[in-house]
C-alpha cells in the first residue's frame, strides 16, 4: 500500500536527489544557456574593443580575455573583472563550471519547489475549498513552492550563474564564489542579488512545470511526455525573468530590475528577453523529464504513491 501523507523531510530529500542527478546530466547545456544570455550584452555594451554592436548570438565558451562581469551595459562604468585566474584551457571542465553550486542549488531550491509542492497543493486546496485536482490549485501550489525554493536557494543560484559566466579558474570553488559575491556587495544580503526575478522565474516555472505535469501524467510513458510538454511551456513563460535574473547576477553597478529590463530591451529589443531559449529548453526539457521520472521512481521505491 502507498501511504498518502509523505513526511516533508523525505519528500524534500527525494526531490533534491532527483534534481541533483538530472543536473549532472544536463549541466553543460545550462552553462551554454548562461553564456548565451550574457553574450549580447557583453558584445554591445562593454565599451571595450571589438564586438560592440556585433553580437552574433552564437554561444561560445568564454576566455579570460573576453570576459567581463557585464550583464547589459549601455555605457558607463563596468565591473572590474575577478583577479587573473591561473592558466587553464577550455573544453569539458568549462562545460561543468559551477557544478558544485548547481548541486547545492538542487539540494535547496529544487528540493523545496518539488518536494514541497504536494504539501502546498493540499494547503491551497484546503484554503480555497477546492479539490487538489483543480488546475488553479496546482498552479498556485506550484508558484508558491517555486517562490519559496528560490528564496532558499538564491545564494547558490547566484554562485552558479557567476561561475558559469566567468572564465575558467576565476573562482576556485563554491565557497570562493559565495565569499567574493558577498564581499563585493557589502554583506550577506548581496547573495540575494537578482532575487526578485529569480523568485518570479521560479514561480512561473514551477506553476507551469508541475501544474502541466501533474495534470497530464499517467503511466511512465505519459509521465515522460507530460514532462517534455511542460518543458516547452515552462521555458517560454520563465524566459524573460530568467534572462533578467542572469543579467542582474553578473551585472555591474547594482542595477535594479527595472533598469536592467529597460537597458536590455533598448539594446536588444523584446527578443532579448528570450535570449538562450533553445539552449534553455534543450536543458530544461530533458532535465524536467529525467528529474520527474526519477522523483516518481524514488517515491515508488520508498513506498509512496505518485505525485
Amino acid at each position: 500500500p502507498h501511504p498518502r501523507v509523505v513526511p516533508l523531510w523525505q519528500s524534500l530529500a527525494l526531490g533534491g536527489a532527483a534534481y541533483g542527478l538530472s543536473a549532472v546530466a544536463t549541466h553543460p547545456l545550462d552553462v551554454i544557456k548562461t553564456q548565451m544570455q550574457t553574450a549580447r550584452g557583453a558584445d554591445r555594451g562593454s565599451g571595450g574593443g571589438g564586438g560592440r554592436g556585433h553580437g552574433t548570438g552564437v554561444p561560445r565558451l568564454r576566455t579570460t580575455a573576453s570576459f567581463t562581469l557585464s550583464g547589459v551595459h549601455s555605457g558607463g562604468g563596468s565591473a572590474a573583472p575577478p583577479p587573473p585566474p591561473p592558466p587553464r584551457h577550455g573544453g569539458a571542465p568549462v562545460l561543468y563550471a559551477g557544478l558544485g553550486a548547481a548541486l547545492a542549488r538542487a539540494a535547496t531550491y529544487s528540493a523545496v519547489r518539488v518536494g514541497g509542492y504536494e504539501r502546498a497543493r493540499g494547503a491551497v486546496a484546503d484554503a480555497a475549498g477546492l479539490p487538489e485536482s483543480a488546475a488553479a490549485v496546482k498552479a498556485v501550489a506550484g508558484a508558491s513552492a517555486g517562490a519559496a525554493g528560490a528564496l532558499v536557494g538564491a545564494p547558490f543560484e547566484l554562485a552558479k550563474t557567476r561561475m558559469q559566466a566567468a572564465p575558467p579558474g576565476a573562482y576556485r570553488h563554491l565557497g570562493d564564489a559565495l565569499v567574493r559575491s558577498a564581499a563585493g556587495a557589502g554583506g550577506l544580503a548581496g547573495l540575494w542579488r537578482g532575487g526578485v526575478p529569480a523568485v518570479a522565474r521560479a514561480a512561473a516555472l514551477n506553476a507551469a512545470q508541475l501544474g502541466v505535469y501533474d495534470g497530464a501524467k499517467g503511466g511512465w510513458g505519459l509521465e515522460v511526455a507530460a514532462a517534455a510538454v511542460s518543458g516547452v511551456v515552462t521555458t517560454t513563460v520563465s524566459s524573460p525573468a530568467d534572462v533578467l535574473k542572469t543579467r542582474m547576477m553578473v551585472g555591474a553597478g547594482g542595477r535594479g530590475l527595472a533598469a536592467t529590463a529597460v537597458a536590455l530591451v533598448r539594446v536588444e529589443g523584446v527578443r532579448g528577453l528570450f535570449r538562450g531559449w533553445t539552449a534553455a529548453y534543450l536543458r530544461l526539457g530533458p532535465q524536467t523529464a529525467l528529474a520527474l521520472f526519477l522523483y516518481e521512481r524514488l517515491r515508488g521505491l520508498a513506498g509512496w504513491e505518485g505525485l
